[in-house]
């Protein structure tokens, strides 16, 4: 090696300093490049990507702890949030609520409506029975055909009321069906209670809360078909740890029973409810920023200085075996040479 690399250099200011290098480097002519360092570096280099992708999203979407418990009292009103659309005009269709308490709330007169085109882009069935497609396209054209009048010939109710936090019965049905009206009576031949539900939930909404039944369509070309839905409501707490702030609100577990019905019966769309005696708690938890970033150079620096260290062990060990490989060599054909002297 070269003295003179490691003497006094002079700054463009004319200063003198010594060089010092805690660290100091090898010169390009002292290495040799070899195809196994080259792959182990990108190894190297692949394995911090894929765990530095796996914390961001760590750290983007946080982490989740759950927590049952016995619920502690029964709540006195809750919130139902409902957005649906019914293959009908909105004069024909009759909205009630009716809990275990034979308190009846007028729905009608709490949520709005609008009359709609007919559309289920985007929406999915509850279950997948695998339908025929071609019974899918006709069941649609069906109901397009039957809302082609002013309006578009469907109903969209949507809005928010308030309900009592008991076992209940939310349904749509006919006017004049199920419920005694003063001259409404429809006719039998214009039911349809095809539907296709955008939003239900029973409260408010906090990150990441999945609703079973949202954009989940329904269809029948039968005048007189009931659609039941049963949905089993547990009190959900969530909080952030993040924001400190908590927010009380339900989610729900549904099943579903769908079936052709008598003229004797009262056709429409079924939503019974009933409360679980037990309560969930959602903590949301999510990685500061400062100790985020930490923990990316901790896992890059750590895997470089492992590998770094796997690397020279391997050397270690390979440059050991090559050796002792050319001394039992170097014994053999010495005794080989010996024999034929």
């Amino acid at each position: 090696m070269n003295e003179e690399f490691f003497g006094e250099k002079r700054t463009s200011l004319g200063e003198s300093v010594r060089t010092f290098d805690a660290f100091p480097k090898t010169r390009a002519t002292y290495t040799t490049r070899t195809p196994r360092g080259g792959a182990i570096t990108l190894l190297l280099l692949l394995t911090s990507a894929c765990l530095t992708l796996t914390e961001l999203r760590n750290y983007l979407t946080g982490s989740e702890s759950h927590t049952f418990m016995v619920e502690p009292g029964i709540g006195h009103d809750m919130q139902i949030n409902l957005d649906i659309t019914v293959a009908m005009p909105c004069s024909s269709l009759h909205l009630n609520v009716q809990d275990a308490m034979q308190d009846r709330i007028l729905a009608g007169e709490l949520l709005s409506r609008e009359e709609v085109w007919f559309d289920d882009a985007g929406a999915h069935k509850l279950y997948s029975e695998g339908a025929d497609a071609e019974t899918e396209r006709r069941l649609f054209s069906s109901l397009v055909g039957k809302g082609a009048g002013e309006g578009g010939g469907s109903c969209r109710i949507y809005g928010s009321m308030g309900v009592n936090r008991i076992l209940g019965d939310f349904h749509i049905t006919a006017k004049g069906h199920g419920y005694w009206e003063d001259g409404a009576h429809i006719d039998h031949r214009s039911f349809n209670f095809s539907h296709v539900i955008t939003e239900l939930s029973f409260g408010d909404y906090y990150p990441k809360l999945v609703n079973p039944l949202d954009g989940v369509v329904s269809k029948t070309d039968e005048n007189f078909h009931k659609f039941q839905y049963f949905l089993s409501i547990v009190p959900t707490t969530y909080e952030s740890q993040t924001s400190g702030k908590s927010l009380l609100t339900n989610q729900y577990a549904v099943t579903e029973q769908s079936r052709k019905i008598s003229s004797h019966s009262v056709p429409g769309i079924y939503f019974k409810y009933d409360i679980e005696p037990i309560s969930l708690k959602i903590s949301d938890r999510r990685t500061a920023l400062l100790a985020f970033v930490v923990r990316l150079v901790n896992i890059v620096s750590g895997i470089l200085v492992g590998g770094g260290w796997v690397y020279g062990l391997f050397g270690t060990l390979a440059g050991y075996f090559r050796r002792q490989r050319r001394t039992t060599d170097g014994m053999l054909n010495g005794r080989a040479l010996g024999d034929e002297e």
